[in-house]
């Protein structure tokens, strides 16, 4: 009140003092419903950076996951072993090692000299949690050692492999939790 009786004290014509007094006496309501408006719009624009950044954030962990598995598939089915092994987690590192030990110095020579490399293509990936993938790759003209001592052949036609992916420390590691085997 006492502002509305400084305001009638002053000078003004009635209908601007009523005018202010009305200000006045819903300033506080007038605030509420501003700071509520504000709030709603705040609350919906923090909503929508985040919705956006976790877009971002997914997409990048995407092509991360990608970029891993399709690297990590090159130098596998290349026979690149301990460049894949880079890739991997460190649980799949003895599968890794179990392969290089089965090829001897004939099957690399034979490897060495195929023009023709395998052609890997990802047919899904999936994304499953904040830590977990699964790729599945399509692969042909896959070179093929059968058994220690035979020579490498190609595989014509297409092979499904699956793998696990675990997001750790950063960066996407393949998980093999067994040797490769094809769905076909």
């Amino acid at each position: 009140m006492k502002i509305a009786a400084k305001l009638a004290k002053t000078h003004l014509p009635d209908k601007l003092l009523a005018v202010l007094l009305h200000l006045q006496s819903t300033r506080f309501a007038n605030f509420v419903i501003i700071y509520s408006i504000a709030m709603k719009k705040a609350i919906f624009s923090l909503t929508v950076l985040a919705f956006i950044f976790a877009s971002c954030v997914n997409g990048d962990k995407e092509k991360a996951a990608r970029r891993t598995i399709c690297d990590f598939a090159e130098n596998l089915f290349n026979f690149r072993y301990s460049d894949a092994a880079m890739l991997s987690a460190p649980e799949s590192k003895r599968f890794l090692s179990f392969m290089a030990s089965n090829i001897d110095e004939k099957a690399a020579e034979t490897i060495r000299n195929i023009k023709q490399p395998p052609v890997i293509t990802i047919k899904s990936l999936k994304i499953k949690n904040d830590t977990f993938a699964i790729a599945r790759l399509n692969v042909s003209n896959e070179i093929i050692i059968d058994s220690i001592g035979k020579a490498p052949s190609i595989r014509t036609g297409n092979r499904i492999y699956t793998f696990t992916l675990v997001y750790r420390e950063k960066d996407w590691l393949v998980r093999m939790e067994d040797l490769p085997r094809s769905e076909k």
